[in-house]
């Protein structure tokens, strides 16, 4: 079905028009000459619509309804390509679709059409289902129609006939018919003729003729008519009252601004033949003419491209557009050539004024803004407080387009007014832009200022971010800096302390030490005595000798670790270790360690504590216990990490030693385990050595603590 008469409306409640719109009297007690009076409900429609001017007076609702309709008539047009078609009864015209399963017919065939009622697009119309031919028709005159009527709606699929000139012929490009532009007294509409194969009718242009047709039209999806169209059925129904003029070069040549002035004489509009010379050009679309003062718009669809310059004559059709005359459906021909034109440097106010429309002009402006898309490119423009536009075709635009945007340009173009505002006696331009020829016809005549708003925010943007990045550096120096003052400072103190280590240990080597061996001689010396030394006494010589031994490994060792120093990442292992190996190069002491694998990766901060307590445990020993053998023992178990230093000593009552007098290094042991979470027991008895026991809490993290909290199965045994 062709697109016009697709079905639009919707199905409404079933047969509307037989309730009757009443509405209920009072009850009660009311006096009855209250009550409101029935309203007469519409006549109802026949079972069967027989006649077309029942059905197109069908409201919307009940004609989508689908009544059932047996009609007789003529048909008027059929469409090209389609089995859709017009019929008339005499009296009135209806459209009548859906018709594919039907032979085609023919103008002026007479038919029957059965089938239902239907609202199409804009009226009533008919879908059939059954169409029978019943021979030969005959169609009575047509009524003359105006324009008016036409773009009333009221004519839709009437049967009529129109007068105008053929101004354009347009083929469709689907070869199923023909479009003229056919310009009545009061409008221009399309009249469309229905051909499979359309001959030419350009001779038509320009020639006075009468149509016979259906009115028809081009509708929105509102149900409401756009433009008339003028449906014909085929070109026997044209008929030329006046022809066209044979050769449009011998028309009256008229000055430009004579066109669309007033006459007493009315007449249809005809071609109109001016000449010019050539101000811009948009090729298949319009033509700008200079002719002295004056300026003139053509449209044509020719697709020349005049230059400026050129002088050419052109004939079209006089119509308005929304300010000044133009033509339209124009054809040309080039008769010569002269200096392109130069644009007009008008003022502002007289351009607002409208005395330039379509004239090549020249303004100076702000470039605001603009645009490039695939029409071309679109510029923002302000001329004091006016804004406005300009065009370039993308035909006419360089391959890129990069201005500053707010600097001061002077652009060239043709001047279109578009937009109207209506004052007492005239409309007046409210707005224009200037179509421009190249992009030479913008010329900057003065950069923006370098620190503009954008740049000015961008600035501020990389400041900030150069101004937090700076603060960020500072801060992480800062921390640098104190970090690698306090590495500085702490290293300089442990210089100075080595430094004063190492000097104390040289005066103990240089004063006792050397003193001590001195003694060691003399005591050698009395031994030699052959007599003269009495019993007691030289009975004591042996234990001087070994506690003077005692006190020259101790002084040895103080001298050692004065010098040496112990390193901050010596394990507890390690160390027990080294000191072990120290005594027993002495020949003073033996010292066995029995070390538990996970003594070599205690956590941190265990390792230094317990290294002195077992380190202090063994001094003491040696010093006050006078002890010759140590055994240390380090063991894990139930989360403890256990120290145990037992010794072959002389023995002490631990009862007797007080925290205040700090013997021993009891004290320092005690602190040092406390800082821990540790605990110090000591089992001593006179004559029977003396037994250390260190617990802390400890997970290890070595791998050979059971899991279960008990000993370790197999400990390392160390002995040195």
């Amino acid at each position: 079905m062709n697109a016009r008469h697709r079905t639009a409306g919707r199905t409404g409640l079933t047969a509307l028009w037989m309730f009757l719109l009443v509405e209920a009297a009072p009850t009660g007690f009311a006096d009855p000459k209250s009550a409101p009076t029935a309203q007469p409900s519409p006549p109802a429609p026949p079972a069967t619509l027989t006649n077309i001017l029942s059905i197109m007076q069908l409201p919307r609702q009940v004609a989508a309804q689908k009544l059932p309709v047996d009609v007789e008539g003529v048909v008027t047009c059929v469409y090209a390509g389609d089995d859709a078609f017009f019929i008339y009864d005499g009296q009135t015209g209806v459209y009548v679709g859906n018709v594919e399963a039907h032979p085609r017919f023919t103008f002026g065939e007479r038919v029957r059409v059965k089938g239902t009622s239907l609202h199409g697009s804009f009226c009533p119309m008919v879908t059939a289902a059954e169409v029978q031919s019943l021979g030969h028709g005959v169609l009575p005159p047509p009524p003359p129609a105006s324009f008016a009527y036409l773009a009333s709606g009221s004519a839709d699929s009437q049967w009529l006939e129109i007068r105008g000139v053929v101004q354009a012929v347009t083929y469709w490009q689907s070869q199923q018919g023909v479009s003229l532009d056919f310009a009545m007294d009061g409008g221009t509409l399309q009249a469309v003729v229905e051909y499979l194969h359309p001959p030419d009718l350009s001779s038509l242009i320009d020639a006075e003729v009468r149509i016979r047709g259906v009115a028809s039209g081009s509708f929105n999806m509102k149900g409401q008519m756009v433009a008339p169209v003028f449906r014909v059925a085929n070109i026997s129904l044209v008929q030329v009252d006046k022809p066209a003029q044979t050769n449009w070069l011998e028309l009256p040549l008229k000055h430009i601004n004579q066109i669309l002035l007033f006459s007493p004489h009315a007449s249809l509009p005809h071609r109109t033949r001016v000449r010019g010379v050539v101000t811009g050009c948009q090729p298949s679309q319009s033509i700008y003419l200079r002719d002295g003062p004056d300026s003139l718009k053509v449209e044509t669809a020719e697709a020349a491209d005049y230059q400026p310059g050129e002088v050419i004559e052109v004939a079209g059709f006089p119509a308005m557009s929304p300010y000044s005359a133009e033509l339209r459906h124009a054809v040309c021909q080039r008769v010569g050539r002269q200096a392109p034109p130069q644009p007009a440097a008008p003022t502002l106010e007289s351009v607002l004024g409208g005395l330039h429309d379509a004239e090549l002009i020249k303004l100076r402006a702000k470039l605001l803004d603009w645009v490039v898309d695939d029409n071309g490119v679109t510029l923002a423009l302000q001329a004091q407080q006016c804004l406005f536009k300009g065009y370039l075709m993308r035909a006419q635009a360089p391959a890129s387009w990069a201005i500053e945007k707010n600097s001061q340009v002077e652009i060239s173009g043709v001047c279109d007014i578009k937009e109207l505002q209506r004052e007492v006696w005239y409309y007046q331009p409210r707005s224009f832009s200037i179509l421009m020829r190249s992009a030479q016809d913008l010329t900057i005549l003065q950069q923006p200022p370098w620190l503009n708003s954008a740049r000015l925010w961008r600035i501020v943007f990389l400041l900030s971010v150069l101004l937090l990045t700076a603060a960020v550096w500072l801060w992480a120096l800062h921390r640098e800096v104190d970090r690698k003052g306090a590495l500085i400072e702490h290293q300089t103190k442990r210089v100075a302390v080595m430094e004063e280590r190492t000097r104390i240990a040289r005066d103990l080597h240089d004063t006792l030490e050397q003193g001590l061996t001195g003694l060691s001689l003399q005591l050698k010396a009395v031994e030699t005595i052959p007599a003269g030394l009495p019993p007691e006494a030289r009975s004591k010589l042996p234990l001087a000798r070994r506690m003077l031994s005692n006190t020259k490994a101790l002084t040895h060792y103080a001298v050692q670790e004065l010098r040496d120093g112990v390193s901050i990442s010596e394990t507890l292992a390690a160390g027990l270790e080294r000191t072990a190996q120290f005594w027993n190069r002495t020949g003073a002491l033996t010292v066995r360690l029995n070390l538990a694998a996970g003594a070599r990766a205690l956590p941190k901060g265990l390792d230094e504590p317990l290294l002195a307590v077992a380190r202090e445990a063994m001094t003491n020993a040696v010093k006050h216990g006078q002890a010759t053998a140590i055994e240390v023992e380090v063991a894990f178990a139930e989360g403890m990490v256990r120290l145990r230093v037992q010794d072959n000593g002389c023995g002490f009552e631990p009862t007797t030693i007080t925290a205040a007098e700090g013997h021993f290094g009891v004290q320092g042991m005690r602190e040092r385990l406390s800082a821990i979470g540790g605990s110090l027991q000591i089992h001593s008895h006179p004559g029977q050595g003396t037994e250390l026991r260190v617990s802390v809490p400890c997970i290890v993290t070595g791998g050979s603590q059971a899991e279960s909290g008990t000993e370790a199965d197999t400990p390392d045994e160390v002995h040195v």
